[in-house]
């Protein structure tokens, strides 16, 4: 169940906190703009004001040193240096007083509306219900993305990459290979073989290795090379007529792979396009507010909020990219489905290399067993239940080998020992081996600080597919340099993913601080800090994410940092819409007087700045080079996706169907499919 958030309370509240704050404050709105005519009327001569030193004239003006005279960065040539009204921060202090000037409701609405509430886009965020710890699992979700977003984007455009290495190697190829790559690519969303079930039966380890070999013949093994002629052959995914040429392992393990594959396709997560859509709506609207916001500055709009919506410009890519990652419907019902696949492609596995099943297959191609070679010929009604070929509990009769085996003595050792499975597929009571296949939770979608490295170390093992020699041992080969290569460091193209990732999100940041540092007072004040501020602290988890498996501390810490940048985020949206900035310290923006910068405040609008300072070409580039880096990166994820759909495109008929069905002289043959329907499959996990 898909975790929901409404969104009209969401921007209730966003409005609500707007128009409170501006309410509380509403006796000092207007504060600077009554303070600009007092200080004018204390130099015109007409108004003597007591304060902290004495009362201010306008002599003792200059004299307390309230009156800045110094060099005013950025001021235009054809402005003449008396034009302009400057106090310093203790002059400020002394005549317009220490409070800030709160903006007024109806202003503050008006901001919410323009820059807060395209925000709504955080609701398109890939969130899901979980069963164990909800809260929790849902607040470390909502840190990485919006506290953690250099984290949480490398993770994302790793995964995407990943799902791209996918494609390609399917390209070309028919649909069982489809089949294999996009199950690869489901699996790399998981944490697996980390945490483990409790109980008495509980176990202390799992095998990695025999996990990649497990995964690697259930992948691998459904499509693996015949010989050449064969090869030719086949076209289709379902070639029946060519049954005689394929092992038996190779016909289940194909049933067992196309019906996972149709059931992740159905659980994958819909709605690509709305919410692409919805993105490219933000957009626009972020184009048509700073052109409007341009325009209206002979209206008195102060430029600065236009750094508001270039402060969260990286949340579209982060959107964009997670949709296009994806999560399915129940993230619990997709890993159960996993472990049970798991559970059978091993079952198979070990009867294929069980001396009974290589014995009989002496001289065969490759070793393992041929149905081509079986002689005896059990009746089809007592093979086939009343179900017909596609019902999951009596298709073949895999399941009722063993009754036909013990009726008829006289077949093949092959059948006898293939009816050892009867007891051995997944079946609900059975959990010794699910355990040892555990599927872990989703991981995907930088919801949690996880590096998925299953895509690039079985890519990497089975990169040159000729060393598959139809051999049980090259599987078990490349399943082992498959967990050599898992546990070994971090893939040198992760770097590449993660480096874009924090170059995104701090080109928006710097694009916002550099708007606001060129906003008079020229200089780093408390937007721009505030700003600068929030990407240091998302960075902390970007670094931390360097180590593969981060000790436990160092997961806090993250997480800690991801809870406060988010927290700071939500901090100093309200405080620029509500005006809290709009006080002397910051206007003064002391903070690198040292270096020239700041150190004065001065009294105008947006349209007096533009006319007096030179800064709208630094404005616009801005504005600019901010709007470009989200249509760029969001259009790169609309080609990618496009590109991809046909790995995650279901038929919805199906996955293995009755006009598919392989036949040996006749007889349909399934592998057992009761782990689709038996036993819940929403269980609890951890």
């Amino acid at each position: 169940m898909v975790f929901k958030i409404s969104p009209l309370s969401a921007v209730l509240l966003l409005a609500l906190l707007a128009f409170g704050t501006s309410v509380c404050g509403a006796a000092n709105t207007g504060q600077f703009d009554k303070c600009e005519d007092v200080v004018r009327s204390i130099l015109n001569g007409t108004l003597v004001l007591p304060g902290p030193l004495g009362e201010i004239d306008n002599i003792t003006i200059y004299e307390f040193g309230y009156m800045y005279e110094g060099h005013v960065m950025y001021l235009k040539p054809s402005c003449p240096r008396s034009d302009l009204l400057t106090l310093t921060l203790d002059g400020c202090r002394a005549i317009c007083g220490s409070q800030p000037q709160l903006a007024e409701p109806a202003g503050a609405l008006s901001l919410t509306a323009t820059w807060v509430f395209p925000l709504g886009i955080i609701f398109s965020l890939p969130y899901e219900a979980h069963r164990d710890h909800k809260v929790w699992n849902t607040l470390k979700a909502v840190f990485n993305w919006l506290g953690g977003a250099p984290a949480a984007l490398t993770a994302i455009l790793w995964n995407v990459g990943q799902i791209r290495r996918c494609r390609r190697r399917a390209a070309g190829h028919d649909d069982v290979i489809r089949d294999a790559f996009y199950v690869l690519s489901c699996f790399n969303q998981f944490d697996f073989n980390s945490s483990h079930k409790k109980g008495k039966n509980h176990k202390k380890g799992v095998d990695k290795t025999l996990f990649f070999k497990t995964l690697i013949y259930g992948l691998f093994r459904p499509r693996a090379s015949l010989t050449m002629e064969t090869k030719k052959q086949l076209v289709t995914r379902r070639p029946a007529d060519l049954a005689d040429h394929e092992p038996l392992d190779m016909i289940l393990t194909r049933d067992l792979l196309i019906e996972l594959a149709f059931q992740l396709r159905m659980l994958r997560r819909k709605m690509v396009i709305p919410v692409l859509t919805s993105l490219a709506v933000f957009l626009v609207a972020y184009v048509f507010s700073v052109v409007l916001a341009f325009g209206d500055l002979d209206k008195g709009i102060d430029v600065v909020y236009m750094s508001i919506g270039l402060f969260v410009l990286w949340l579209p890519v982060l959107v964009a990219f997670g949709i296009i990652d994806r999560n399915p419907t129940s993230s619990e019902r997709t890993a159960e489905l996993l472990t049970r696949w798991l559970h059978n492609v091993a079952v198979v596995r070990e009867w294929a290399i069980s001396p009974t099943a290589g014995e009989r297959n002496q001289g065969t191609a490759d070793g393992l067993p041929n149905e081509a070679e079986i002689h005896g010929e059990p009746d089809r009604d007592e093979v086939m239940g009343a179900g017909g070929p596609h019902d999951a509990g009596n298709s073949i009769g895999l399941a009722n080998l063993s009754a036909v085996t013990t009726r008829d003595p006289g077949l093949d050792p092959p059948y006898t020992s293939l009816g050892r499975l009867s007891g051995q597929w997944w079946h609900g009571e059975n959990e010794e081996r699910p355990e040892s296949f555990y599927v872990g939770q989703f991981v995907g979608q930088g919801r949690t600080m996880h590096y998925c490295a299953l895509v690039d170390a079985v890519m990497t093992a089975t990169r040159e597919t000729e060393r598959f020699k139809n051999h049980i041992d090259e599987y078990d080969a490349r399943g082992a340099e498959a967990a050599a290569i898992f546990a070994g460091p971090k893939s040198r193209s992760w770097y590449k993913y993660a480096f874009s990732g924090l170059l995104i999100v701090w080109v928006e940041i710097m694009m916002a601080t550099g708007f606001a540092f060129m906003t008079p007072t020229v200089g780093p004040g408390c937007w721009s800090g505030s700003c600068f501020l929030y990407g240091a602290l998302s960075t902390i988890s970007w670094g931390i994410q360097f180590w593969k498996r981060p000790p436990a501390w160092l997961k806090g810490l993250a997480y800690f940092a991801n809870g406060l940048a988010f927290l700071w985020l939500i901090a100093v949206i309200a405080m620029q819409l509500s005006g809290a900035f709009f006080n002397c310290y910051c206007l003064s923006s002391p903070i690198a007087s040292a270096l020239g910068w700041g150190r004065y405040m001065s009294f105008g609008n947006a349209s007096e700045f533009r006319d007096k300072f030179d800064l709208l070409s630094w404005w616009i580039g801005f504005a600019t080079i901010g709007g470009l880096v989200p249509i760029i990166a969001c259009t790169v994820a609309f080609h990618w996706w496009r590109k991809g759909q046909h790995m995650w495109r279901a038929n919805q008929r199906g996955g293995v169907h009755a006009d598919e069905n392989i036949t040996i002289r006749g007889r349909p043959v399934r592998a057992d499919m009761t782990w689709l329907t038996r036993g819940p499959l929403n269980s609890e996990r951890v």
